[in-house]
């Protein structure tokens, strides 16, 4: 259960605890009054008796590393669980303000720029730094309180892990470890009877011409037996949607590299 703490008390408490709710966080806000925080870290200490883990969930907005520092040592004091700390966003509205206070969106906002269902928006900048900030303050310190960060690629990563993960897809596509993207690689124009060569010689036959787009697709392990032939070649991103006719696998991104200069556990 997610709450700001207004209106609960003893007999809300306990009425949560006959439902067996295990878990309950707080948000607070470091713009409230002193009185204001401090009724709301009351009302953490007095759900700790009723609901087996407290924690906190909040952004970390940039400008507030030792408002927080101070707020992360209150909490390890009562004996909260733990906090989320989130990346601070921009959610695409009221920009006047997020100007007004000096805020500036991180370049560059996305990896792969995509529909994301997360309605954060886009990141802003130094948040993400002040949170690993947050993390060292609590291992230097040694606070029992436990923390984790979860930023807005962390919720992007996951929601192309949920499209992507056991779809069946082309041969061709490696499901890539790091972002869980399908990938594949593509050489055009006057490089695939080049590519086509050596991939007779190898007896390989793992890959596909698309002749309306004058591409070739293959599959990145096969990178690296290039490496003798001058060209480029397009790293393929894609994700699998559900539409109302069926499901499709999209590209959403392409990078170029050349077999000389691919490194997999970099590159994809």
């Amino acid at each position: 259960m997610y709450t700001s703490g207004d209106l609960l008390d003893e007999d809300v408490l306990k009425a949560l605890q006959e439902t067996h709710l295990d878990e309950i966080r707080f948000s607070l806000k470091l713009e409230d009054t002193d009185d204001l925080q401090a009724s709301v870290l009351a009302a953490m200490s007095l759900a700790k008796a009723y609901i087996p883990t407290v924690m906190v969930e909040m952004p970390v907005i940039p400008g507030t590393l030792e408002a927080m520092k101070g707020l992360l040592l209150k909490l390890d004091s009562l004996g909260i669980f733990g906090i989320n700390l989130l990346e601070f966003c921009f959610p695409l509205n009221n920009a006047e303000i997020f100007k007004e206070k000096g805020f500036k969106v991180k370049n560059p906002p996305y990896r792969v720029l995509y529909d994301y269902w997360y309605a954060g928006g886009l990141p802003i900048s130094q948040s993400e730094l002040d949170c690993l900030r947050l993390l060292e303050f609590i291992i230097d310190h040694k606070l029992t309180l436990g923390a984790q960060y979860c930023s807005l690629e962390n919720k992007h990563t996951a929601q192309i892990y949920r499209q992507n993960h056991n779809q069946r897809v082309a041969k061709t596509q490696y499901f890539s470890p790091k972002d869980y993207f399908y990938k594949s690689a593509k050489v055009f124009g006057a490089d695939i009877p080049k590519v086509l060569g050596v991939f007779k010689k190898l007896h390989y036959t793992n890959y596909l011409v698309n002749d309306d787009y004058h591409f070739l697709e293959f599959h990145v392990e096969k990178i690296e037996a290039l490496a003798k032939l001058d060209i480029e070649v397009g790293i393929s991103y894609n994700v699998m949607e559900t539409r109302d006719d069926g499901s499709y696998l999209r590209e959403l991104r392409l990078d170029v590299t050349s077999p000389q200069e691919f490194d997999r556990k970099l590159d994809i």
